[in-house]
């Protein structure tokens, strides 16, 4: 959110204005009069979601946040998501699914994570950071933590990595992970973009299972 990040933006926003213009209800002149606006964000850190006014939020975004957060924490934040996200208002959640030591010791692999035994020496070790916590979370996970909610899935994308496919098959995978596709554990980068559904329409997937290639959405 710094000005070169802001000024990439706003050229990247000022390439479709005919497009997104008509979804804000507003011709394309008075778009990019508002986009030529000085852009002062509401910096909140820390910030309890609790604290929200409901359906205040046309757009909730999450970048390498959601993988740091333990499983309980996580539900009561999407239900708290619920809440201050408006009626037909969407989420967009980047999540790296990586062994995050492995950022610092290349020689790791990826996915070594997996053979920490839930509860286990090295899992319970690797707690006592609670800035380095990684909850191990993988793909299927966050999509059926966002469906128990009932977002609308308008994009899921999540590739197997080729070298984590191949770590799975060497590695001793641990429970809770033993025995689950490798093809999901071996997704290190997941991309969701979910709906809130609007008043009385169910929710659905609308995009479920599209492999899309998150470099070419714009």
């Amino acid at each position: 959110m710094d000005a070169t990040g802001i000024a990439a933006a706003k050229v990247a926003i000022g390439n479709r204005l005919d497009a997104i213009a008509p979804r804000l209800g507003l011709t394309a002149a008075a778009a990019r009069d508002r986009l030529e606006q000085p852009f002062r964000p509401d910096y909140r850190a820390p910030w309890n979601p609790a604290s929200s006014v409901a359906d205040e939020v046309d757009v909730l975004i999450s970048r390498c946040v959601f993988e740091h957060v333990p499983p309980a924490a996580l539900r009561s934040c999407l239900s708290e998501f619920e809440r201050i996200v408006r009626p037909g208002g969407h989420m967009c959640h980047i999540v790296d699914n990586s062994d995050h030591w492995q950022h610092i010791h290349h020689s790791r692999s990826r996915v070594e994570f997996l053979t920490w035994r839930e509860g286990g020496m090295i899992e319970r070790f690797a707690r006592l950071n609670r800035y380095g916590y990684n909850n191990r979370l993988r793909h299927g996970d966050y999509l059926a933590m966002l469906r128990e909610r009932g977002w609308n899935i308008v994009l899921e994308y999540g590739e197997p990595d080729a070298s984590a496919l191949g770590d799975l098959g060497r590695l001793a995978i641990a429970p809770p992970f033993k025995g689950r596709d490798h093809a999901d554990l071996a997704v290190l980068d997941s991309l969701f973009v979910a709906q809130r559904p609007t008043s009385g329409s169910p929710a659905a997937d609308i995009g479920h299972g599209a492999a899309v290639d998150p470099d070419s959405v714009q």
